[in-house]
This record gives structure tokens, sequence and C-alpha cells, in this order.
């Protein structure tokens, strides 16, 4: 009966010195649950502390402990001089149980600009929604934060500016094929494959020179495979041609090639992305296009994952915050995908993310901040409009240009400059252009 009676006593200080309740007096409240809990009266006694939930035996609701009131003995007089109630005892007229509208503390967006942010105030113990606070110039609200707007929620698009650089070099009689992977190390741009499958060639952006490096081995092509870089060491996926799924790793000093263990999926065209030293590999053709699968360097081991909903290869990947971003493909009857997507390795699952504005297959994406860049792909013909993708409000628009129309190309990033090299352009021409892109 203790708690009963410190629920119910409030008083009112003197008239020389009046207050709202008796400061440490008590009194129940209603929780966001529809439960019970405790208010007590501030040491100034001009209002009340915010509800504590969780803190009183569960009466369930308001009318229950009325009930339990009406039945309890007479309250021990002990609790009720500790309570120091005043002669002049008088209950306010708007002093009635409150309900709090919002968990004390928490923000919201009222609009795009304004937040919100809960808290007690008119001092009736409960918690409701304050009134609007800008974000200031700049700036706008995402999940009840305000964040610095980014170029799909009102700040600014960036502009690249190109300029062509030396041509990928062909190799002897080598045709227009230019269909290549890519990855950077050391500030060098390592582009495999074209006409002739095996060829290794680098690039150098600081004096603008190409090099040829020992091809592959044993006809394990990586040209429409993967490739990249963990802890500083290259590796190399083939693309199933010839049969072969082998996992390579390139020796910088002796310029050669060492065979890990084979990826159990022939893969074709697959998104790559590294997250903590492990290297992701999902989609591909070659009748594998929903395998997901992840290889670990340290192990040389392979690992099925969540597989993919539907089949598509020529899918654009970035990582994000340890999370697998995949963006457009083409499915395994040709049809083109504005499709993106977001595998969490620690749940091991996949997310539908909102469309992109358009289908592209065979582009190429790049991070930038918070914003994924999905630059150039086809969508039935080599595009040059790109689409960027702000993670933090999940929105999309349309990004810069590139120089010309592509696909099947390869994008990279050195010293905050994009570089493209080679791919398919407009009217199915293959191209050797190497653009270096800077960023306005």
């Amino acid at each position: 009966m203790r708690w009963l009676c410190a629920f119910l006593f409030f008083g009112c200080s003197s008239a020389s010195s009046p207050t709202f309740c008796t400061p440490g007096a008590q009194r129940a409240c209603a929780c966001l649950d529809g439960k019970l809990g405790v208010q007590v009266c501030r040491s100034d006694g001009a209002g009340l502390e915010a509800c504590q939930c969780g803190t009183i035996p569960d009466f369930g609701s308001l009318s229950d402990l009325g009930k339990a009131i009406d039945s309890a003995a007479a309250p021990d007089s002990a609790v009720v001089a500790d309570l120091a109630v005043p002669p002049d005892f008088a209950v306010p007229p708007d002093f009635a149980v409150c309900s709090n509208q919002c968990v004390n503390g928490t923000t919201m967006c009222q609009n795009s600009t304004t937040t919100q942010t809960c808290a007690d105030y008119n001092n009736d113990g409960c918690v409701e929604w304050g009134g609007s606070i800008p974000c200031g110039k700049g700036n706008v609200c995402i999940a009840g934060q305000c964040k610095p707007a980014g170029p799909c929620n009102g700040g600014a698009v960036p502009q690249v500016s190109w300029s062509a650089r030396k041509d990928l070099p062909p190799f002897n009689n080598e045709g227009n094929e230019t269909r290549t992977v890519s990855a950077v190390l050391a500030g060098q741009i390592h582009v495999f494959g074209g006409q002739y499958y095996l060829k290794h060639r680098v690039f150098d952006p600081s004096q603008n020179s190409w090099t040829f490096k020992n091809d592959t081995p044993g006809g394990m092509s990586i040209h429409e495979g993967a490739a990249v870089v963990v802890d500083n060491s290259l590796y190399g996926f083939s693309d199933g041609s010839f049969n072969k799924n082998d996992t390579l790793l390139w020796n910088a000093n002796q310029d050669s090639w060492s065979t890990l263990a084979p990826n159990p999926w022939a893969r074709r065209l697959p998104a790559i992305g590294v997250i903590d030293g492990l290297v992701y590999l999902a989609g591909a053709f070659a009748g594998n296009g929903d395998k997901v699968n992840r290889y670990s360097p340290g192990s040389n081991g392979w690992g099925d994952l969540k597989s993919l909903n539907l089949e598509s290869g020529g899918m654009a990947a970035v990582v994000y915050k340890s999370k697998f971003y995949v963006f457009g493909g083409q499915d395994k009857n040709g049809v083109l995908q504005d499709q993106a997507l977001v595998y969490e390795p620690a749940k091991d699952t996949w997310k539908k993310l909102a469309s992109m504005p358009g289908t592209r297959y065979a582009g190429k994406a790049i991070l930038r901040g918070s914003v994924a860049w999905i630059l150039g792909g086809s969508n039935g013909t080599p595009q040059a409009q790109s689409y960027l993708f702000d993670f933090e409000s999940e929105l999309w628009c349309s990004g810069p240009q590139l120089p010309e129309p592509l696909y099947l190309f390869v994008a990279e990033q050195v010293s905050d400059k994009i570089y493209l090299i080679g791919g398919i352009s407009s009217n199915s021409t293959y191209v050797r252009h190497v653009w270096e892109g800077s960023i306005q």
C-alpha cells in the first residue's frame, strides 16, 4: 500500500510560496504501452519529472489502478507524513493523469528542412513534440537529423570536366575488342582482357603511360570476370572461359601469377566488392546468375551466401558502410534491369531499394562520399548519362554526363580523379579511349 498512497497525495505549497506540487511527491502516469509509470514532483515544486515507465507493479490500465485504490485499506499515516503534504492541499484543476506522446529525447522530421524534439515542454510530467527547429541553410532533415543536403535532395549536383589521355594500347594485330575489367593497385590501373583475353596492361595516371605485364596463365581469362585488390594484393577471378573458374594472385615483384582455390560457380560479369578483407561476388551469366558467394584470401576458401531473387549479370557495385550494393544488370532472358539491392553480411540478407531512374546493363559504379555514381551502361544502347544514389536519403537523381556513351568499359578512381577506359560506344563501336575526369 505504500506505493499506492504515494501516487495519490500531492499538495500545493502555502499561499506565500505557491508551487505546482510538493517536492518529492509522486503520482501515477500513463506510458506509451498503456501501462502505468511514476512521476515525481521536482525539487522546486514547479512541475513534474518525466513519466518513468516500468517502475511500478503492473496494474494494466488506469481504470484497473482506480479499482485497486477503491478496494485498498486506509493509507499508512507514516507514508502520508513522509510526503509532507501541506494543510492547504489542493489539486489544480488541470492536474489530471497525462499521456506521453513520444519517447523523451527523440527527434523527427516535421518536413524536409525542420525537426521536432520530444520533451516535457509544459511541465506536466508528460512528453510531447515541440515546435519546429530549422535545419539551417544548406541542410535537410533525414531520419530526424539535420544533415548537409546531398545532390539528390537539394544540394548541388557535381560536374565533371573530362580530358583525353593516352589510349589503351593494342597488342600486336589486336582488333577493336576492348571489353575489360580492372583494379587499382598502388595508384596504377591494371586492365585485363581485350581481344586477347589473357592480356594484362597497366596505366599509370601520373605519367600518362601504359606498360604490358605477363599474361594470366593457362587460358585463365579474367576478360569478363573480375579483379580486386585486398590488403595491397591483386586478385583476379576467371570468367568461366575455357571451363576455367580459377582464382589468381599476382606477384608484383616477379610479374607472375599463382593459382588459388577455384570459384565453385562460373562467373561471367559478376558484381564484386570487398568488405573487411573478404571478397563478395554476386550474380553473373553462364547459368549462375542468382549465385552469391564470398572468397577469403586468408583461408583461400569459398562460401555460398544468400542468393539473389533474380538471375542477373553485368550489375554495377559499390561497398558503403560494410554493405554490398548492386545496381541494374540483365537477366538470363536478356531483360535489362533497373534494380537496386543491398546485401548485409551480418544478416546474410538482401534488401530491395528504390529502383534506378532507368535500366542499366554493364555500367560501372564508383563511391564519392555518401553517394554512388552509376556511370554509363546500356538501356538497349550505350548511355552517357550517369545516375546518383544518395545513401543517406535513399534518393536517386541524374548525375554528370560522360564524355561519350559507354558500356562494358573500365571506371576507376585515382587521386580524386575518375578514369574511363575502353568499352563499347555508340553504333556498337569499340573504343580505346582513356578519359580523365576532374570533379568541379
